[in-house]
């Protein structure tokens, strides 16, 4: 009887147990992955090494303009509007961020990235944590490069500035979120033509809205509020209080990645074609 028992037994003993199905990650864990997989794909591709000659040339120029004319602060103040708010501003983010979801879209590595255990909401968040870092990486070393090339040769001035340099900075910041955004939102609203109504959609709302939009048209625009709180333009009209323009700017960000969200989680994207 006990031989006969073991030998029933024995077979059960070997089976092998049953492996417990691994939990989703977290949200957390999914922007990371995706946020790793997006600084890689922009560190070996072109946008990177476009966005920083394109952004070298503007250092220089701010330089020497500062150096070579009389106002040096005049000339920094300036050269922080042109090139940080009305070229590098735009030009950086709509780099980083147009293609972050239509390339995938293009390319066929959509439903790839879709299928892996890291939901969409990760990927929304992680490409556009990514596209910030990356541009406001270059606007926050471009606007220190400018001040201490533009001022180093009078300590007294460049101190007294670093009030200014610091809230250029907390605006590029804010604008690098809230452009990469937008781009990234029509980027995945319309995958074909990302790049072109993007860049309209820059153009006339942001910049022209932004730059000469009668009466109070230009609050509409996170490009003014954004300028208004670097304190680059003194003669910048219509002027709001600088914790409203900074919850303005704050607010239109977080809008335009609802919408992103909105348009990629629960949307099919048809391979090829978005």
């Amino acid at each position: 009887m006990s031989s006969t028992s073991s030998s029933k037994a024995a077979p059960q003993s070997t089976l092998a147990p049953r492996r417990a199905v691994p939990p989703a990650p977290s949200l957390g864990a999914s922007i990371l992955v995706h946020m790793r997989l997006q600084q890689l794909r922009l560190r070996r591709g072109a946008k990177l090494k476009l966005a920083l000659a394109a952004t070298l040339p503007m250092v220089v120029a701010v330089a020497l303009s500062a150096n070579l004319g009389d106002d040096a602060v005049g000339a920094l103040e300036g050269g922080y509007k042109f090139a940080l708010f009305l070229l590098l501003g735009y030009l950086l983010p709509f780099l980083f961020a147009s293609g972050a979801i239509s390339e995938e879209v293009e390319s066929r590595t959509f439903t790839y990235l879709a299928a892996r255990p890291a939901s969409r909401l990760g990927m929304v968040i992680g490409k556009w944590l990514t596209a910030t870092l990356f541009s406001a990486s270059l606007l926050v070393g471009a606007a220190i490069l400018m001040h201490v090339s533009a001022l180093a040769a009078s300590p007294t001035v460049f101190v007294d500035q670093l009030p200014l340099l610091g809230r250029t900075i907390g605006a590029v910041l804010l604008l690098s979120a809230g452009y990469s955004a937008l781009t990234m939102f029509f980027g995945a609203l319309v995958p074909p033509a990302a790049g072109i109504v993007g860049g309209l959609y820059l153009a006339i709302f942001e910049f022209i809205m932004g730059e000469m939009g009668p009466g109070h048209l230009p609050l509409l625009t996170m490009h003014h509020h954004a300028l208004l709180l670097s304190g680059a333009d003194p003669n910048l009209e219509p002027v709001v209080q600088l914790p409203i323009a900074f919850a303005l700017v704050t607010g239109f960000t977080l809008v335009w990645l609802v919408l992103t969200a909105l348009v990629v989680v629960p949307r099919e994207f048809r391979e090829g074609s978005g």
